[in-house]
């Protein structure tokens, strides 16, 4: 539902839809990055470690995106970089479960 609530609000910022379109596709391209290499990081440096970070980074992008999106001279790079960062810093919370569900002793 993120990408909804992003066209609906950049539209209502921007006045466009193809500013509002771009922010979204922009978020979604950077959450199928963000799956692949979260995935790699929770293999290499743990779930907790990779879930903090990527949530934490999210927020600041998030925050990025409302600031650059409600100011007067909303920036349109700086509204699509904030979503791509945002799509790439997503908690891959689904991809944590599957890793921690394969490494525990639980059985079938």
């Amino acid at each position: 539902m993120f990408p909804v609530a992003v066209v609906l609000t950049v539209h209502a910022w921007t006045e466009s839809f193809v500013i509002a379109g771009w922010t979204s596709a922009a978020f979604t391209c950077g959450t199928a990055i963000g799956l692949v290499s979260q995935g790699y990081l929770i293999d290499r440096i743990g779930t907790r470690t990779t879930i903090t970070a990527a949530a934490a980074t999210f927020l600041i992008a998030i925050l990025a995106l409302v600031l650059s999106g409600r100011s007067a001279s909303s920036w349109t790079a700086a509204l699509l970089i904030a979503a791509f960062v945002a799509g790439v810093s997503l908690p891959e919370i689904t991809t944590a479960v599957r890793v921690w569900l394969a490494r525990s002793s639980l059985g079938p």
